[in-house]
C-alpha cells in the first residue's frame, strides 16, 4: 500500500535521485530510519526499480533514441524478456498505444553504433517493427 510519505519520497527522488537518506529525512520531516525503512520496503516492492542517471548523450558523444517497437502478441513476452538483455537498452517499457513496447537506447558506450542497436533488436524473433526517434538533446 502506497501512503502519503511513499508518494513524497518518490517526488523528491524524481527531481533529484542523488539525495541522500539524511537530506530525505530533512525535506520529508521524519527520522533517517523511517525514510531507510520506506526506501526499502518501496524496493522490495519494485516501486522504486533503480537510481538513475540523465545525460546529455550528444555532450559526451553518445547517441541516444527512443524506439517505438511492433512486437508480435504471439511473442510479446519472450521477445520482452530477450530484450531486457541487451545492454545499450537502458529502459524498456511495456505499453499500450501507438506502439506495443518503447526502448530507451544509448549507443557507443558499448562499442555499437546506433544503427547497430537497431538492427540487433529487429533481428529479435517477435520484433515486426522498430520506429526510432533519434534525441536531440533532453530538454526535461
Amino acid at each position: 500500500m502506497v501512503d502519503k510519505l511513499d508518494t513524497e519520497i518518490a517526488r523528491y527522488l524524481i527531481d533529484n535521485s542523488k539525495l541522500s537518506i539524511r537530506d530525505l529525512a530533512k525535506l520529508c520531516n521524519v527520522s533517517p530510519g523511517t525514510i531507510r525503512n520506506h526506501l526499502q520496503k518501496m524496493e522490495t516492492n519494485k516501486q522504486i526499480i533503480a537510481y538513475t542517471t540523465r545525460l546529455q548523450g550528444k555532450r559526451l558523444g553518445l547517441e541516444e533514441a527512443i524506439l517505438g517497437l511492433d512486437i508480435m502478441p504471439e511473442h510479446y513476452t519472450k521477445t520482452l524478456e530477450e530484450l531486457r538483455k541487451l545492454t545499450f537498452i537502458k529502459s524498456l517499457f511495456s505499453t499500450s498505444g501507438d506502439h506495443s513496447a518503447i526502448a530507451i537506447v544509448i549507443s557507443k558506450l558499448y562499442g555499437k553504433s546506433l544503427n547497430e542497436c537497431i538492427a540487433e533488436i529487429e533481428a529479435t524473433e517477435g520484433v515486426r517493427n522498430v520506429y526510432p526517434s533519434i534525441v536531440n538533446s533532453t530538454l526535461k
